[in-house]
């Protein structure tokens, strides 16, 4: 008898501490101090404007093997959030100037950016692909287009860009051979 009395004695105190214990686990979890961050955000309605006209400046790598300043403007209609056509013009400051002529669809992936430790912006990056014309004393070279980019919303109305695009095409005066040209440039653009 007395033998199963220390016995029970021994599995209530074994009972009474690891409840002890589970109870010190569950009031240690709620004593946790959640970090809250605090960002500040640049606040864009991308839904306001379905029209976009940008210029821009940059680089293109022509199939002759030089390297030439390129500017130009483009016009786009966005379609709905992710989709947008877009028509763009631009022209080397080679001699000869080569003009390239594009018409594109593109595809946006949006995200937001951390300009700083307590500000973001919204943004996206965005794939295009269509046809151009590339045009160089008087003659005309058909085109395939290809893409992508980076835009950042400054506000609802304005953005930074910024594309790297390759054309592809057949060799200037030569017909059985292609060539990429590939072209990087900045712009700023205004959404209506």
């Amino acid at each position: 008898m007395v033998n199963v009395k220390s016995k029970v004695c021994l599995l209530a105190a074994m009972l009474a501490f690891s409840q002890g214990g589970v109870a010190a686990t569950q009031g240690s979890e709620t004593d946790i101090i959640e970090p809250v961050i605090a960002r500040q955000a640049i606040d864009v309605d991308l839904h306001s404007a379905d029209w976009e006209i940008g210029v821009f400046a940059g680089a293109v790598n022509l199939d002759t093997g030089s390297s030439n300043a390129v500017t130009g403007g483009r016009f786009a209609y966005h379609l709905n959030e992710n989709f947008f056509a877009e028509l763009s013009y631009s022209e080397t400051n080679h001699t000869p100037a080569v003009k390239y002529f594009n018409g594109v669809l593109g595809y946006n992936v949006h995200q937001n950016t951390f300009i700083a430790s307590n500000l973001s912006a919204k943004s996206s990056i965005f794939f295009v692909a269509g046809i151009g014309d590339i045009e160089i004393e008087g003659s005309s070279l058909n085109s395939v287009v290809a893409g992508a980019g980076y835009r950042l919303m400054i506000t609802d109305s304005f953005s930074l860009r910024f594309d790297l695009r390759g054309h592809v095409h057949h060799e200037f005066g030569n017909d059985d051979e292609w060539a990429i040209d590939t072209e990087a440039n900045a712009g700023v653009a205004y959404f209506f």
